[in-house]
């Protein structure tokens, strides 16, 4: 439980500071990491379903 606690306590960080980072200008949507394709298919699918997936970005 002890490990579970820390390793979330480090996981909410990093999401804090991503969330921070995509208010920037210089922010540019992309993928994760080569190694979560699924997870990054998912959010297309889901963005274009809400219809909030920008034009003209096919594979961002």
């Amino acid at each position: 439980m002890e490990f579970w606690e820390m390793t979330n306590r480090q996981d909410w960080h990093i999401c804090e500071m991503a969330h921070l980072g995509s208010k920037t200008a210089g922010y540019f949507q992309g993928r994760y990491s080569s190694e979560e394709e699924v997870v990054h298919l998912v959010d297309r699918y889901y963005l274009k379903r809400m219809g909030l997936l920008r034009r003209g970005r096919s594979s961002a």
